[in-house]
């Protein structure tokens, strides 16, 4: 094997330190993926919180929108039912006014 003169070092030294410095560069891109990911993870917490608050908001049993829209429903079936007696009453009392004399 032939003897390692001082440009043979620094040259390997060369390509050592290029090593180092693609593998600073990688860790720093894996960093950036690292915080990138910790952002999505505390996003993703968020939108866990505020889609709980939305189903709340919903679904809640008493004052739900949800529960106000079957309030709504039955209150409006309920008018429809009396309104249709008012009118089958008033049709009631028109027909004995004008035909029973």
């Amino acid at each position: 094997m032939a003897r390692l003169t001082n440009a043979d070092i620094v040259a390997d030294l060369g390509v050592v330190k290029r090593d180092i410095e693609i593998c600073k560069s990688k860790l720093a891109d894996i960093d950036i993926v690292h915080k990138d990911i910790e952002i999505i993870k505390n996003r993703q917490t968020e939108m866990c919180e505020n889609l709980r608050q939305i189903k709340k908001t919903l679904m809640d049993p008493d004052d739900g929108a949800i529960a106000r829209v079957n309030k709504n429903t039955s209150f409006r079936k309920n008018t429809t039912k009396a309104l249709w007696t008012i009118y089958g009453v008033l049709i009631g009392i028109l027909t004995k006014v004008f035909f029973w004399n």
